[in-house]
């Protein structure tokens, strides 16, 4: 049975297409955006359906929501480098404004309980979502929402793919992972693989997983090395070869699936409706 039946018949909502962005600073936003344009090129239009971003993940979520381009993040944080610890909102409200969208959700970590938290882009201005996702502890100061303060929640997970929407396909882009800064690559990776499973039990769905090949990977030697531009830019070209080639392999591995995307994408209106488009 197609996981879009059962999950109607256990009355769970459900999206033909769900996309998931982790985080790894300038990197780590040159390496989701760079992926998801190439997906969108191949028809795997990730911007359709509901999308969850942590830290970097989170820029990359509200700019594919919104229009803005990899270019005008990178030009917004050259502008706003400070040597002292960020106040992220200062850069993110001077992106996205008052703008907010229902397909927008970004993880957080809640202080001082520490727990993490997902916060919609239908409820709170995607500056302020964007801002508690990536004000990582010592490099920013902890983004405020009301009362509430909040933290990078990439400090535990990178990815928080286990709390993606239910879909039909996840898209689940994961710029710290496999060669990446060596060990804490490959146990960042372990985690992913841990939530991945968790999605696919929740939901019955499918994975289309990426992350950087052993070349990419190569351009980050340490940590420092994730939030230079430079860096950033040649890792950008390169996520965009890789997704069409990855979108290329989904397509041989999962007809059906990509079949399906191709022909119908999903827009999310906040309420759980689904909008269809053919073509």
């Amino acid at each position: 049975m197609f996981p879009s039946l059962t999950s109607s018949l256990l009355g769970r909502p459900i999206h033909p297409l769900a996309s998931c962005f982790g985080g790894g600073g300038a990197f780590g936003v040159a390496f989701d955006m760079g992926v998801a344009r190439a997906l969108q090129e191949s028809g795997i239009h990730v911007d359709d359906g509901p999308m969850l971003g942590t830290s970097a993940g989170a820029w990359t979520a509200a700019a594919l929501a919104t229009g803005i381009t990899f270019e005008q993040i990178m030009d917004a944080w050259a502008r706003h480098r400070r040597s002292g610890p960020a106040r992220v909102i200062d850069i993110s409200a001077d992106i996205f404004g008052d703008r907010r969208d229902p397909r927008v959700n970004t993880a957080a970590i809640q202080l001082p309980t520490f727990r993490r938290m997902v916060l919609s882009g239908a409820e709170h201005r995607l500056a302020d979502a964007v801002a508690a996702s990536s004000s990582p502890p010592g490099l920013a100061v902890p983004h405020r929402i009301g009362r509430l303060r909040y933290i990078d929640a990439g400090v535990t997970r990178s990815t928080s793919a286990d709390r993606a929407a239910p879909a039909d396909v996840l898209v689940l882009v994961a710029p710290i992972g496999g060669r990446v800064l060596g060990l804490y690559g490959r146990v960042s990776e372990q985690v992913i693989h841990y939530e991945m499973a968790h999605w696919r039990y929740r939901t019955g769905g499918v994975v289309l997983f990426v992350r950087p090949t052993r070349a990419i990977a190569a351009l980050v030697e340490k940590r420092n090395d994730l939030f230079d531009l430079d860096i950033a830019t040649v890792a950008h070209r390169g996520a965009r070869e890789l997704g069409l080639r990855c979108a290329e392999r989904f397509e041989r591995r999962h007809p059906d699936a990509a079949r399906c995307l191709h022909q119908t994408a999903v827009h999310d209106d906040g309420g759980g409706g689904v909008a269809t488009r053919v073509g």
